[in-house]
Parts: C-alpha cells; structure tokens; sequence
C-alpha cells in the first residue's frame, strides 16, 4: 500500500514540475514575442493563446516521436508554422516590419549554415532536417 502511495505522489509532484516548467516556457515565448515587437495587451493575450496551444500540440505529438520521428518533426515544424503565422495575424504593420527584418536575418543565417554544412560534406538528411528548419520561418 506504501508503495502505490509514493508512486502516486511521486508521479504527481513529476506532473507538477512538468506542468511548471511548460507555463515557464511560455510565459518566456510571450516576453520575447512581447520584448521584439512591443507587443500591446490584447496582442499579449492573442500570442499567450497561441504559445500555449503550441505547447498542447507538442504534448499530443510527443507519443509519435518514438514511433515515427520524421512524421513526427514534420508535424512539430507545421505546428511552429503555424503558430508564428497566427502570431504575425496580430502585429501591426510597423510590428510586420520589424517582423520581415528578422526573418531576412535568420534566413541569412540558415543559408550560411546549410552552405557551410554543404562545404563540410554533411549528409543529405543533416542538410534536408536544416532546409525544414528554415521553412518553418516562413
């Protein structure tokens, strides 16, 4: 009986700390989406919904990781996608502008490193896995 008790409580404080540490990632997300763009308070609050529903939808991809990663990073890519498509619905046009500035930047960025990964003679999934990655900040 002893033990099914601190099983229990032991899965539950491991919940809990789970919990905590996602609300601490999201609430970090909306203050660099909120620092970056100046972000008013109905646009915090648009973003805030969007980063949480970020988080849940990796939850619900978390069990296809083991059973098919590359579906399963397809998919996470699709949901960042998504996310940040809905985050820039909300930004004004001075805010897109600031937006387009630095996407341009991380473009250039991942060009140079799929470049430099192209010179090293990296393998072509390395190479494909960079490509997805900078898709997703379209």
């Amino acid at each position: 009986m002893q033990k099914i008790i601190v099983l229990i409580l032991g899965t539950f404080f491991t919940t809990q700390a789970m919990f905590a540490q996602q609300i601490k990632a999201i609430n970090k997300e909306v203050a660099e989406w909120t620092q970056a763009y100046q972000l008013d308070q109905s646009q915090q609050k648009i973003v805030k919904y969007l980063v949480e529903m970020k988080y849940f939808n990796f939850e619900e991809l978390e069990s296809m990781k083991s059973n098919d990663a590359e579906l399963y990073e397809r998919k996470r890519v699709n949901v960042e996608r998504q996310t940040t498509m809905g985050i820039k619905s909300v930004l004004n046009e001075d805010q897109l502008l600031i937006y387009a500035q630095k996407l341009e930047q991380k473009r250039n960025i991942l060009r140079q490193k799929i470049d430099e990964m192209k010179t090293r003679g990296a393998e072509k999934d390395a190479i494909s896995k960079a490509i997805l990655e900078l898709k997703t900040l379209q």
